[in-house]
């Protein structure tokens, strides 16, 4: 029912008045008020004139369930997204895709969280994301079963995803190989990507790619000042996360059916900020080195070349640019 009085509400120019809301829905007056009420609580600002009825002011930047089931409809991604599930506070939204796995056949779901406790990064890092003023969230896709090798790519294709899908927003912004969504303007980090597979031999069950964005922050913890920023701080514009997320779901959903043909990557090679540029790579084991980066392979592997003309394919570890704030070397 909160549902449906969220959509009166939104839909309503003026004031809707109880008794017309209890009788389009069935239920007595004394349940609409209290879900108005309820409305209130997760912060809706909800005007109630006697004699008139209630009345939704603006357009808040709200996330919940209700919130985001709306916008998906208005967009028609109702289709993409089967399922959606929020929580104000969780540890985070890979693990709440992850445990609901096996209870999503052959759907796509959505999971959101307003607060991560246990937000990560790549190599196990700690991810920023106590705060209500960024966007995190995770898909779970059950595909037809594929190797685990044909879904090696799927940070690379989510980061492209979310890479146009921001500069659909006017944010110029570019990817750091492999997941890292870099503002231009600044050099600074925006978001990034994590992404898990969930295997049943050795074919992908389902995949998990969790996205972290910075939406609203005006400011960041001290070690992070000058290595992170936001689409507040880019742009100076106020999104509210829903419109995000809804622009970040349409360009996953129209290039999804195409992810196998990989002439996405195409596009990837042309947002990319490491190639063409000097860069230090640090193995997960061994001595950091650097070289220029100067080509991504059709396996979505960096060709680096280092100081002796030798050419190197890396396939991971970390990688910084020189140059970039966000990606120091």
């Amino acid at each position: 029912m909160k549902l449906k009085i969220l959509q009166i509400l939104k839909n309503k120019q003026g004031y809707a008045s109880g008794e017309q809301i209890s009788r389009q829905l069935g239920v007595t007056r004394t349940a609409v008020w209290k879900t108005v009420n309820s409305l209130r609580k997760e912060g809706y600002p909800i005007d109630a004139v006697p004699n008139r009825g209630y009345r939704l002011v603006g357009e808040p930047d709200i996330l919940s369930t209700a919130e985001i089931r709306i916008h998906l409809q208005r967009a028609g991604l109702d289709r993409f997204v089967g399922t959606v599930a929020f929580k104000q506070k969780t540890d985070s939204t890979n693990q709440m895709a992850r445990f609901a796995d096996g209870q999503q056949p052959n759907q796509v779901g959505l999971f959101v969280a307003e607060q991560q406790t246990a937000g990560r990064g790549r190599r196990g890092r700690n991810w920023h994301s106590d705060h209500k003023e960024g966007l995190w969230f995770s898909l779970l896709i059950r595909p037809k079963q594929m190797s685990a090798e044909h879904f090696s790519c799927m940070t690379l294709f989510a980061g492209l995803c979310v890479a146009e899908a921001l500069n659909d927003l006017g944010i110029n912004t570019g990817i750091k190989w492999p997941n890292d969504l870099i503002a231009i303007a600044s050099g600074r980090k925006l978001g990034g990507i994590l992404t898990e597979m969930i295997l049943e031999d050795s074919d992908v069950r389902s995949l998990i790619v969790g996205i972290g964005i910075n939406v609203a922050a005006k400011k960041f913890p001290e070690d992070l000042t000058n290595l992170a920023t936001s689409i507040f701080l880019e742009s100076g514009n106020h999104f509210t996360r829903a419109e995000v997320l809804i622009t970040i779901l349409h360009r996953f959903a129209e290039r999804f059916p195409a992810y196998g043909d990989f002439r996405w990557l195409a596009d990837y090679r042309s947002n990319c900020l490491t190639l063409g540029r000097e860069i230090k790579v640090s193995p997960a084991f061994g001595t950091p080195w650097t070289g220029r980066a100067i080509h991504l392979n059709d396996d979505g592997e960096l060709l680096v070349e280092d100081a002796n003309g030798v050419r190197h394919v890396v396939r991971s570890g970390e990688v910084s640019i020189r140059g970039l704030p966000g990606c120091k070397m």
